[in-house]
C-alpha cells in the first residue's frame, strides 16, 4: 500500500494483514484520537468491523505503536446472513 505521495508507510502496511480473507461486507476501519491506554503510546484508537462468510460479526479494536498497528483485542458475535429480500419484507 502506498500514499499518494508515493511513499511506503509502515503503518499502513501494518494494516494489510486486517483486511484480508473473505468476508460478506466490505471491511471498515475506524480511527478515534484521544484514548489514553497506558500500555500503548498513542492516543489513537482502530476499530475493524465487518461480516465473515458464515454471517459472525467481528470487531477489532487496534493501537498505533511506535512501528505498526497492534491488535489490542478480538470479539465476535454469532449475526444472521440476510438477503435483499429479507429487507423487503
Amino acid at each position: 500500500m502506498q500514499l499518494v505521495i508515493g511513499k511506503k508507510d509502515k503503518h499502513l502496511e501494518s494494516l494489510l494483514s486486517y483486511f484480508e480473507g473473505q468476508s460478506i461486507t466490505q471491511r471498515k476501519l475506524y480511527i478515534f484520537g484521544g484514548e489514553t491506554n497506558t500500555k500503548y503510546s498513542s492516543d489513537i484508537a482502530g476499530y475493524l468491523i465487518y461480516k465473515k462468510t458464515d454471517g459472525t460479526n467481528i470487531l477489532i479494536k487496534l493501537h498505533l505503536g511506535e512501528d505498526k498497528w497492534e491488535k489490542e483485542y478480538q470479539k465476535q458475535k454469532e449475526g444472521k446472513i440476510m438477503s435483499y429480500f429479507d429487507y423487503c419484507k
